[in-house]
């Protein structure tokens, strides 16, 4: 387990551009060190949370792992579902919908957390009580009283497309391009870039197999730009790694979400105008851009992978160039 351990730091720490002495250096302490310890993988099962939470809430989270949930958000239900119980220490069958109210308020007022926030909060509460409800646990749903709570929507930030173009001039390599083109055609989710390999393009389809939030599947498209960046960084290639995008140097490795981050704000911090950049925002650039140049909202919806067409709108809504140009033509 440490080789593995000591193999990932490597790879890690070259893709950051660590000088290689100062790696050799960091890897000599290491070994000195690991020999005195035994290093073990970190579970990531529901194990960490058994002992702190009520019987029901590990049926739960069985039944949510079992409907498909990822590893993520099942730690998230745990984690803030766990604290819920510690703190109010009543049993379930008696909490009412004002100790919520009052968990709640406390919760924001010792954390200082926004209500956007504590809005998720709820709707952890409000998804394990709702089960709860319908499983018998309890009779009656305390948080059916519960409204959502309000907060302020602030609109997508996107890239205008002159900046887009400032972001493609700022790359350097094959790979950078490549990166950038791929997350801009696709629209894809940075985890789901991560875990792209070559066998999921289709060259002749243009299309891309995407696997991602939720354990779905989706396809996407490359445009011509996408497709001529990736041939091009491919080709310089001489590894023999599944994946679509991997490290620079040996081993070969594939990125992973948080390198694939850095690389994006590392081209970002080379444009004179400061561009606030990363993979999602160029998600939302995707949208916005192909909304404003007439492309169908439920094909916008099917191309981000939303599962309900309302959480494509926001872009209709951000989207003020398009009213603003339907206003010129039709209100005279």
């Amino acid at each position: 387990m440490y080789e593995h351990f000591r193999n990932e730091f490597q790879c890690v720490a070259e893709e950051q551009r660590i000088p290689t002495q100062t790696i050799a250096d960091v890897l000599h302490v290491l070994d000195q060190i690991a020999e005195r310890y035994e290093i073990q993988k970190k579970e990531t099962a529901l194990t960490p949370y058994i002992e702190e939470m009520p019987e029901v809430l590990k049926i739960y989270l069985v039944c949510k792992k079992i409907a498909g949930l990822s590893q993520t958000t099942l730690d998230t239900y745990a984690r803030m579902l766990s604290l819920f119980f510690r703190t109010v220490r009543t049993p379930m069958a008696k909490i009412t919908a004002n100790d919520i109210r009052v968990y709640l308020y406390r919760y924001q007022q010792e954390r200082g957390c926004s209500n956007r926030s504590l809005d998720k909060y709820r709707q952890y509460l409000s998804s394990f009580f709702s089960w709860a409800d319908d499983e018998g646990y309890i009779q009656g749903n305390p948080m059916r009283t519960i409204l959502p709570i309000k907060y302020e929507r602030k609109p997508r930030k996107n890239l205008t497309q002159l900046e887009l173009e400032y972001l493609r001039q700022a790359c350097k390599t094959p790979r950078e391009q490549a990166i950038i083109e791929t997350l801009y055609s696709t629209g894809c989710r940075v985890s789901e870039m991560a875990g792209l390999k070559k066998g999921d393009i289709d060259w002749n389809a243009r299309s891309v197999h995407l696997f991602g939030k939720g354990g779905k599947h989706r396809t996407s498209f490359l445009n011509a730009r996408a497709e001529v960046t990736l041939k091009t960084y491919l080709a310089t290639r001489n590894d023999d790694c599944e994946y679509l995008f991997v490290t620079e140097r040996k081993p070969y490795r594939p990125l992973k979400k948080e390198a694939l981050e850095k690389i994006v704000r590392n081209i970002a911090d080379r444009i004179p105008e400061k561009i606030h950049v990363t993979p999602h925002i160029l998600r939302h650039t995707t949208a916005t851009l192909a909304l404003q140049n007439g492309m169908p909202i439920a094909d916008i919806s099917k191309l981000l992978g939303h599962e309900k067409i309302d959480t494509t709108m926001i872009y209709a809504h951000t989207c003020m160039e398009s009213v603003q140009a339907g206003h010129k033509k039709y209100v005279i």
